[in-house]
């Protein structure tokens, strides 16, 4: 027969296997009650003879045991009193095709174990006898049940059956579990990192306009690019908000979502972000800012909670037209999952380092186009401590970015600055493993926009707003944005 897909019998209703409906709740039951109907696969030597596959993880291998407590003709309701066979394989095994009787599954060489029921309207426990793949162990498996209708004689039948040792679900193996965490800390981190560094070089530049403004530095108009477009103050030299003597200090609200519809999976993250730089000559600063993140994801049957928490040192650079940026930045986190197996906690070492670099280009009147290209890369580590995740090996996530487009920046007047850029993003993605690395699916090209607004208000309070959305073209949709809001002093 073709190898069926695994179903998920987390419910005590009953149900048509062979229709695949499934009604679900949120613990794995060891009782279930499964209807084998004539449209079910059949053994070849007599179409009467059918038999089903249900998923089962076995949690204690020496106290396995399975019952059929319950078995009638579904036309009748009449109880029957024939064998009932099952037969256990590992999942990832393949289960005989086209099956020409019960020998075929219980001389097949991935055949772990057999069980023959003959009292199934009775409760009389049968444990089971291993075959040639054998020993029976703790793990997930494909139970083939198979009530022996050996000449078709007894119509579609209903049964119901329990087990002992075991649950009647694929729960998630240590490995799995910690690819899902992987998975999700490699997006959320990804995004992170990516987040922290625009901040970062936005703030430098940021920076340096508002000490040219001041009168620290040489004056000229400055804009900063990738989604936000800063215009030097109209005040002339003086205090500007952020500034004292050679101190930029800054605060910066952030977040962001990511929707990756091949995984059905949403990932969230809120933080705050806060540095600090210092000028060096008139064309350079050096700062140091610190990021904490939380961050949540959900679906797949997986949730994860963390917080992430970054330094990072950067420097910015403006030189007549030409501007640059780069950071470094380590991070760690800790992180808890849930999944029907249980709850599981982990850790994460993040290391990522950056680049962006642009031009302004004087368009007309107060508009600025400024072309720019940006790098990202990116690793974490995450391990296992406790739970779920317990023993499970180390994964390591890779990520890289890289991002060319062009923003536009206007002047408005009054201390107001607007910009819209456009930008496109080449991500690879990837980890350890087999496990991890399928779950990253969608690398290569997607689309960016971003749109950026700031500006100084009269009783000198600056604020600047920003907001992106990504992953155009991509299934990885994602949106992010930051507000800040600084003082004079």
């Amino acid at each position: 027969m073709a190898h069926m897909p695994s179903r998920v019998l987390i419910s005590s209703a009953t149900f048509a296997l062979g229709c695949g409906f499934v009604s679900v709740q949120a613990s794995p039951l060891s009782t279930d009650t499964i209807q084998i109907t004539g449209d079910d696969p059949a053994y070849g030597f007599n179409a009467g003879y059918n038999y089903q596959v249900v998923d089962l993880t076995v949690t204690d291998a020496a106290a396995f045991t399975f019952d059929v407590t319950r078995l009638i003709r579904l036309d009748t309701d009449a109880p029957l009193t024939m064998n009932v066979l099952a037969y256990l394989f590992r999942v990832g095994d393949v289960l005989p095709v086209n099956p020409t009787s019960q020998l075929d599954h219980e001389n097949a060489a991935d055949a772990v174990a057999r069980i023959s029921d003959g009292n199934p309207n009775g409760e009389a426990p049968v444990t089971a006898t291993d075959l040639a793949a054998g020993p029976l162990t703790d793990g997930q498996y494909q139970l083939v049940i198979a009530p022996f209708d050996l000449f078709g004689s007894q119509g579609d039948q209903e049964l119901t059956f329990s087990v002992t040792g075991g649950v009647l679900v694929l729960l998630p193996t240590a490995a799995q579990e910690m690819a899902q965490l992987a998975y999700s800390n490699g997006l959320g981190s990804r995004m992170a990192a990516g987040g922290a560094a625009n901040t970062a070089g936005r703030q430098g530049r940021l920076s340096l306009a508002t000490r040219n403004a001041a009168g620290t530095h040489g004056f000229r108009r400055a804009s900063v690019s990738g989604g936000l477009a800063v215009a030097a103050s109209s005040r002339g030299a003086g205090p500007a908000p952020g500034l004292v003597g050679n101190t930029y200090t800054w605060i910066e609200i952030t977040g962001f979502e990511l929707d990756d519809s091949a995984t059905d999976r949403a990932i969230i993250g809120r933080g705050l972000q806060i540095g600090a730089d210092w000028g060096i000559g008139d064309t350079w600063v050096a700062g140091l800012s610190f990021a904490v993140d939380a961050i949540s994801s959900s679906g797949a049957g997986f949730t994860q909670e963390g917080v992430l928490r970054t330094i990072q040192p950067y420097v910015a650079l403006e030189a007549g037209a030409f501007h640059g940026e780069a950071s470094l930045l380590w991070g760690w986190g800790d992180f808890t999952q849930t999944s029907i197996g249980g709850t599981g906690t982990g850790e994460s070492e993040l290391r990522a380092a950056s680049l962006s670099i642009g031009y302004d280009f004087s368009a007309w009147g107060d508009t600025v186009l400024t072309p720019s290209f940006a790098a990202l890369y990116g690793e974490e580590r995450i391990t296992g401590t406790g739970g779920t995740l317990a023993g499970a090996a180390e994964m390591r996530v890779a990520f890289t970015e890289l991002s060319l487009g062009t923003t536009l920046s206007r002047g408005f007047g009054n201390g107001l600055d607007g910009s819209i850029g456009v930008y496109g993003d080449w991500v690879d993605i990837g980890g350890d493993g087999v496990l991890v690395d399928e779950l990253f699916a969608d690398h290569g090209w997607s689309g960016r926009v971003a749109i950026g607004l700031s500006g100084e208000m009269p009783n000198g309070l600056g604020i600047q707003t920003s907001v992106e959305l990504g992953g155009l073209g991509s299934d990885a949709r994602a949106i992010r944005g930051a507000l800040r809001v600084a003082f004079r002093f």
